[in-house]
């Protein structure tokens, strides 16, 4: 940048021309503005202790520079040549050997700084990426240890179910379902266990029901026996009605038998009685 300031400079001096030192002129006030330009955004950087001290040195000696570059417009402008002359040669160019100094000193600064901090910034990646190895490795061991719970978790859970499932279908409603948690093996679980308290009071009211039928059962039975001896007595007597029905009716052909015979005797007996009076009237006869 000094290097072409001073160029400039030279070119301006050594012009006769007033539109062409305006031209040189612009030119110098852009080099001299990208220079502040620069050592601004050099200040925004993160710099030590002995760097921003050399940056205030170096902030000084460009101001030093920048008014002694002004002046040597104005002397050139001035056509004063021997003036601008002696700046260039003496001051000026004391100036810009100090100018570059200092910068040559920074720039090493910087760049051995920027060494250290790329050490740095090297050995705090190893660090972070051997810390996220690590993490890393923690966190798999974490994952595989969580996945390892969760499975046995789940398969202890299936495998409650399935045994309490294989009791009830063998009929044991009295088996423990362990329903515990409130994730989904859980609430199948308690689901379960509701199941099985259920069943067990269906089949108590079912047994009740069949007791009661039992019961009833046993009271139609009863009533069937007293009803069939019931049944064989009423029988038994009718057959006794029967016989005495069959004997009444011998006695009432008899008696109508006996009946006629005795109608029959009836109806012979005046003659009977005459034939006797006969014969009584003999004998009287005879034994008189």
């Amino acid at each position: 940048m000094s290097a072409r300031i001073r160029a400039v400079q030279s070119d301006h001096l050594l012009s006769s021309s007033s539109q062409q030192k305006e031209q040189l002129g612009a030119l110098l006030q852009v080099f001299l503005a990208d220079g502040e330009r620069q050592l601004h955004e050099l200040g925004q950087l993160e710099l030590g202790a002995r760097e921003k001290d050399l940056l205030a040195v170096v902030q000084t000696q460009w101001q030093t520079y920048r008014g002694q570059a002004q002046q040597l417009l104005y002397h050139s402008n001035g056509f004063q040549h021997a003036a601008g002359a002696a700046l260039l040669s003496g001051a000026g160019r004391q100036t810009v050997t100090e100018l570059g100094d200092s910068l040559h000193e920074l720039t090493q600064l910087a760049t051995q700084g920027g060494r250290q901090a790329s050490a740095r910034g090297d050995a705090l990646y190893a660090q972070v990426r051997w810390t996220l190895i690590g993490l890393l490795m923690g966190i798999a061991c974490i994952g595989l240890l969580v996945g390892w719970s969760l499975s046995r978790t789940i398969g202890d859970g299936i495998a409650g179910a399935v045994r309490a499932t294989r009791e009830v279908a063998r009929g044991r409603l009295d088996c423990d379902i362990p329903a515990s948690g409130t994730d989904e093996m859980g609430q199948l679980l308690a689901n379960l266990a509701e199941m099985q308290a259920s069943l067990v009071q269906v089949v108590a009211r079912v047994r009740r029901g069949s007791d009661s039928v039992c019961a009833a059962s046993a009271e139609i039975a009863l009533g069937n026996q007293d009803l069939s001896a019931r049944t064989e007595r009423q029988a038994c007597a009718l057959e006794e009605a029967a016989a005495s029905m069959a004997e009444l009716s011998l006695a009432v052909t008899q008696n109508s038998a006996h009946a006629r015979q005795a109608s029959q005797v009836a109806q012979q007996a005046p003659a009977v009685a005459i034939k006797g009076g006969a014969v009584v009237g003999q004998v009287v006869d005879t034994m008189r």
